[in-house]
């Protein structure tokens, strides 16, 4: 699988557990409470990129640009 959409999938897949599960079960209509979860769900996210890729010298392509983990 190429690292893109390997990425794509993970960010996907917290996506769908957050708005599913996540945000139903615990947030309910408290607004700050979800915007609490979704900086978290956004932190673990950038942690599993960072465990897969940080130090690899792979180019993230977007569109006609190159970039790193971090920005893709």
């Amino acid at each position: 699988m190429k690292p893109e959409l390997m990425l794509l999938a993970i960010n996907a897949l917290i996506v769908l557990v957050a708005y599913f599960f996540i945000y139903p079960k615990y947030c309910g209509q408290n607004v700050s409470r979800m915007i609490q979860y979704d900086l978290l769900l956004s932190v673990l996210a950038l942690v599993i990129a960072a465990n897969l890729f940080w130090g690899s010298q792979y180019a993230f392509q977007f569109f006609q640009w190159e970039m790193n983990w971090f920005w893709f």
